[in-house]
């Protein structure tokens, strides 16, 4: 077998019983270089079971350095006020399997087979202008979510109708994007 060297571009893991109000460093070592991620913003996420189960960013910025050609994450992170907690890090925000599975649910509720054909058909008959009007009447029926102050605020702005339509009638014709023909 060839030589590869192994790198990792996730991370999950806990610790327990660290000591209320004490400074633990992180370094993680062997990862795919990610330093447009971290020059950026990104931060590792971490919750604290039973006090804090809500995931957050980590509160100070993360640094970063090649050592050696290897990539080194490094962060810091003071343990909460409460003895024998648990402190998960995630490289991202993470799902469990329970979670995936409410949240594929919620779409299959929202999203029905007709709905998904309708769109493709709809697409792909795009460039046809006696589609042009069936296309308005589809784009009309869909029901853009509505975002509450605190998510239309992460936003520039929603997407509209028109941009929908721009959407579909962009694709290539006779092709669903994400499908494979």
């Amino acid at each position: 077998m060839e030589d590869i060297q192994e790198e990792i571009s996730w991370f999950y893991f806990s610790v327990r019983g660290g000591a209320p109000g004490k400074l633990l460093k992180i370094n993680i070592m062997n990862m795919n270089k990610q330093s447009k991620l971290y020059s950026q913003g990104m931060a590792p996420f971490v919750r604290t079971v039973p006090i804090r189960s809500r995931w957050e960013r980590i509160r100070e910025r993360p640094t970063f350095e090649m050592i050696e050609n290897q990539f080194v994450l490094s962060f810091v992170h003071r343990f909460l006020e409460c003895r024998g907690a648990t402190t998960y890090f995630a490289f991202c925000f993470p799902f469990s399997y329970e979670e995936s599975q409410e949240m594929l649910a919620g779409l299959d509720d929202r999203f029905t087979d007709a709905d998904t054909w309708v769109l493709a058909e709809t697409k792909a008959q795009a460039q046809n202008p006696e589609r042009t009007q069936a296309i308005d009447r589809y784009i009309g029926t869909i029901n853009l979510p509505k975002l509450d102050n605190e998510d239309a605020s992460k936003l520039d702005t929603p997407i509209t109708h028109e941009e929908l339509k721009k959407a579909i009638t962009d694709l290539s014709n006779g092709k669903a994007q994400g499908r494979m023909v």
